[in-house]
């Protein structure tokens, strides 16, 4: 027989903060963006959020969508592509990586066999 689902105290999710109610519109505080993937399931972009209130575990990864307010992006977001101007495009196109010795990358002959 099932039983109703109950959450265990050894990983428990992470909790959004309260948010604002303004207008019937939840509105949530992002403290700032701290990297991006590609997420291939979804096949979009993603950026890991630092939520005003909680701790950098507790962030959650987000879409575009959810970053930008009529048409505009949200400043936490315009304040990571300043600081990682390369980031997005390197995310999507990992095969256009630079190889340098700035960049972090090695690139290697591979051995025929």
């Amino acid at each position: 027989m099932l039983e109703p689902y109950r959450e265990s105290g050894i990983n428990p999710r992470p909790r959004l903060p309260t948010p604002e109610v303004e207008d019937g519109i939840e509105s949530f505080f992002v403290k700032h963006i701290s990297k991006v993937r590609y997420n291939f399931k979804r096949k979009r972009l993603e950026w890991y959020v630092i939520w005003e209130g909680l701790s950098e575990e507790q962030g959650s990864w987000q879409p575009l969508e959810d970053l930008v307010v009529d048409e505009q992006p949200i400043f936490a977001l315009e304040n990571f592509r300043k600081t990682h101007p390369n980031a997005e495009e390197i995310t999507r196109n990992p095969m256009k990586r630079t190889a340098g010795p700035d960049s972090g990358i090695i690139r290697r002959k591979r051995a025929r066999r």
